[in-house]
């Protein structure tokens, strides 16, 4: 796997977890709350 394809997933990764814990609520990150 390109390092670049990687790089861009591992973004897409985390921006998709955080928005998940912004909408789902505080129960995908207990550290934020």
């Amino acid at each position: 796997m390109p390092r670049r394809l990687l790089l861009i997933f591992g973004v897409f990764l985390i921006g998709a977890v955080a928005l998940a814990a912004c909408v789902g609520g505080d129960d995908t990150i207990p550290a934020t709350s």
